[in-house]
């Protein structure tokens, strides 16, 4: 696989979800969720993970990386805009060696308990020659009382390389505990459905089945107002779809992987 240079445009990870959970924001990176600023709107993270998992999927190992996000109301609700990069240090894999990600993203409204939120990603292949695209996605959260459920739906949109216009779903549970007024802890477990998304390129002839399932756990110490450190640790599994292909890790061929970090945070 060719080293690619991964630019994206969203507001969800990602990694954390990245935008929301970002692991990515989307609970597609695992990266755990942003603090919400209180003054100027701008969040400041830094830190390190030993894998990268994007949409079901180990694409690198042992990625440093820097995320800038602004949050502010200009169509009556708060959005987000914000810009990551990540490098792999180990340069021990050919997956993604660098990833620059720039997204926006924004809460839609609420219909059948479930407060909605859309993003918008988009994403440059440089290594690969040329072309880019773009993924658009809505994510549904509810409280069920003893925990979240979330679900998130990913479509693959203005692409021009060979790449088909694939779908990913997710689907999820979430509780956070307050252990002390500095310390909590977040557990999440969800699974993914991969529908072609990464098919052509990466996958052939495409995938189309249940690609993966995780659990992870986010232990947040809030050193004061501004300031957090979040260490953290997840387990993707990965499930073999039709036709046998293994959508969730091309790294490796067993496709499981145990990963895990820490985010430095200030909001400002």
């Amino acid at each position: 696989m060719k080293k690619l240079l991964l630019c994206a445009l969203a507001a969800i990870p990602c990694m954390a979800e990245a935008g929301t959970s970002s692991y990515s924001s989307a609970k597609s990176s695992y990266l755990p969720d942003s603090n919400v600023a209180d003054d100027l709107g701008l969040t400041w993270s830094n830190g390190y993970t030993t894998g990268y998992i994007f949409r079901g999927t180990r694409w690198t190992r042992d990625l440093v990386f820097t995320n800038l996000s602004y949050t502010a109301d200009v169509i009556g609700a708060p959005v987000t805009f914000s810009a990551l990069y990540g490098w792999e240090t180990s340069n021990g894999t050919n997956g993604v060696q660098d990833k620059l990600m720039f997204s926006a993203s924004a809460p839609v409204g609420s219909a059948a308990g479930f407060d909605f939120s859309a993003r918008y990603d988009h994403y440059f292949f440089d290594d690969l020659g040329a072309g880019d695209y773009g993924d658009i996605s809505v994510t549904g959260t509810r409280d069920l009382g003893f925990a979240d459920f979330s679900f998130s739906v990913y479509h693959q949109v203005v692409t021009s390389l060979n790449i088909n216009n694939g779908w990913y779903y997710t689907a999820a549970l979430s509780e956070s505990y307050a252990l002390n007024d500095r310390l909590s802890l977040k557990l999440e477990t969800g699974v993914g459905y991969n529908d072609n998304y990464f098919s052509a390129n990466f996958l052939s002839p495409g995938f189309s089945g249940f690609a993966n399932y995780y659990a992870s756990a986010f232990l947040t110490y809030q050193v004061n107002d501004r300031f957090s450190i979040t260490p953290f640790v997840t387990y993707n599994g990965a499930i073999k779809g039709s036709g046998g292909a293994e959508v969730s890790d091309f790294l490796r061929s067993n496709g499981d992987a145990l990963e895990g970090g820490v985010v430095f945070t200030a909001s400002f």
